[in-house]
């Protein structure tokens, strides 16, 4: 059996795409920092590794870094998960020597393809070297600005930074435990069931049938402190359901932040 290393410190993540490479037929192994993964990958040997590029104790690009220059482990592929503000996964993946990328949010369909491609040998190991000083600045920018992009998060003290929370709550955090709601049950909640169906099990028509969450802790409440809006079935493609927020002003406007913007 294929056996995949999973690498990622989101418990929403590592749950969901677990669980969608198990239904696959690949056996999955999980690490949840960048030093376990090291430790992982010279216990359990992977056909593929699965790597977030944001971990705490030593970041993808490290734990890329450190694999490629190892002869026993550099001809691992390397998948490497991104964020979505990300526009230059191509130089972390030159620079690191990984395989191929894909950011997140992302599609099923789309990790899966990859995951096929990079197991048949489709994608050749990247193996550039001898950057120039502008490509390795280049670099050090995007992993200059993605630790940046966590710093809002803890200090929530500009209206830009709250609105950051939101798009990432909206488009990553939610529509990930939205998922997997859906995966165990077939069908996302309702709109009456509402985002209380990610917490407690509904009792109300529709009633899941396996039912596996809670898929998050608490009532998701946006950086303004007014509940995220949600809708099933949506009415904005190509979403399933409209998820958004109606932003500093509390009210429908055009500075809405939605899933479908």
């Amino acid at each position: 059996m294929t056996k995949i290393l999973l690498v990622d410190d989101e418990p929403s993540i590592v749950k969901m795409v677990g669980k969608r490479l198990e239904i696959e037929g690949y056996q999955v192994v999980v690490a949840m920092d960048g030093e376990e993964a090291l430790a992982k990958v010279e216990t359990e040997m992977p056909n593929l590794i699965i790597l977030d590029f944001m971990l705490p104790k030593m970041n993808g690009y490290e734990v890329c870094s450190t694999l490629k220059k190892n002869p026993k482990f550099q001809l691992i592929p390397i998948l490497l998960f991104t964020a979505k503000a990300m526009e230059s996964g191509e130089k972390l993946e030159a620079a690191c020597g990984a395989n191929g990328y894909v950011r997140k949010p992302f599609q099923s369909a789309e990790l899966l393809e990859a995951i096929r491609n990079l197991l048949s040998g489709k994608r050749a190991p990247a193996q550039e070297e001898g950057f120039t000083l502008i490509e390795l600045m280049l670099v050090i920018i995007i992993i200059a600005a993605l630790a940046a992009m966590v710093v809002p998060r803890l200090a929530g003290r500009t209206e830009q930074a709250r609105v950051t929370i939101a798009k990432t709550d909206i488009n990553s955090n939610l529509t990930l435990a939205l998922r997997l709601y859906e995966v165990d049950n077939g069908r996302y909640p309702t709109t009456e069931q509402g985002l209380q169906a990610l917490i407690t099990k509904p009792t109300a028509p529709p009633v899941p049938n396996n039912w596996k969450g809670p898929y998050i802790e608490q009532q998701p409440a946006d950086p303004w402190g007014k509940p995220y809006v949600y809708r099933y079935p949506g009415t904005h493609p190509p979403r399933d359901y409209d998820l958004y927020s109606y932003g500093p002003d509390g009210i429908e406007s055009e500075d809405d932040i939605s899933n479908w913007k």
